[in-house]
């Protein structure tokens, strides 16, 4: 049997996840990207708010972009009935779609022990060699059907922190042991996040940070020092789990100050 596209699924999760939080006022990142600044926007919460952002596109989505009939046939009546009764709505009810997904992943992935349902299957198969397909955090906290290898972070994850001292002197403060908690998340992509950039000069970063479990040499160049500018590294891979020390800087400012982040997969603000 066919298997949803990934292009689908994404879309359906994404959306899942973001009517659900908006309707309970979490505040959704709408910038995550490297070579951007980290934006973070509170919508106006509630569930007529977040019934009218989200459903008639969940449905049109379903009904009509998504071909797989197992599929449709499991989950599209529900989404049709939640729509209609917008906003006389619970969360509850949008779990009946999720146990569509659920279902159908039973349909097409063999289950294994570790497995917490159909779609976390899916999700398996989808990232067995490269991170592929992960949901977002929010996603997990309101419908926890998946494993943490299938969860990516919902906002910059900090494990540490930078404070610059002069040009080549600053000194790295883990957050803890300064590794991701990979009981409720995956690994993911390390970043530079500017928290208190004022210098005019491009300052270069090495850290030495955990990729698949392995210490690895990671260097970042910082060249713009808007505030809350995030900076990817030489190593944009989502395997990343941690950040032990900073092994140099150069063209630092005295008074400058960063945080070493996970990053999210993707921002979810408009799905």
């Amino acid at each position: 049997m066919a298997q949803i596209s990934t292009a689908n699924l994404q879309a359906l999760l994404d959306k899942l996840a973001r009517q659900t939080a908006e309707a309970n006022g979490d505040a959704l990142a709408s910038a995550v990207a490297t070579g951007a600044v980290y934006v973070v926007t509170v919508p106006n919460s509630g569930l007529s708010v977040a019934n009218a952002d989200v459903l008639a596109a969940l449905e049109t989505l379903v009904g009509t972009t998504i071909a797989d009939t197992p599929l449709s046939d499991l989950i599209l009546a529900e989404v049709q009935r939640l729509n209609l009764q917008n906003p006389a709505l619970v969360r509850d009810y949008l779990r009946v779609v999720v146990d569509g997904l659920d279902n159908y992943g039973r349909l097409n992935n063999a289950l294994l022990a570790t497995d917490r349902g159909g779609l976390d299957a899916m999700l398996r198969v989808l990232n067995a060699s490269t991170p592929t397909l992960r949901a977002h955090a929010l996603f997990n906290k309101y419908f926890g059907r998946l494993s943490p290898a299938n969860v990516f972070v919902g906002t910059p994850y900090v494990l540490g922190s930078i404070a610059v001292s002069g040009a080549d002197a600053a000194t790295y403060t883990p957050t803890g042991t300064g590794l991701l908690d990979t009981c409720l998340y995956a690994p993911g992509k390390i970043a530079i996040l500017n928290t208190k950039a004022e210098g005019l000069t491009s300052t270069v970063l090495t850290l030495t940070c955990i990729k698949n479990g392995v210490p690895t040499s990671v260097a970042f160049t910082v060249a713009t020092t808007t505030d809350k500018y995030l900076t990817a590294g030489g190593d944009t891979s989502k395997t990343m789990t941690g950040c032990t020390a900073l092994v140099s800087i150069s063209g630092g400012v005295a008074s400058d100050a960063f945080s070493v982040v996970i990053l999210p997969d993707r921002a979810i603000s408009a799905a």
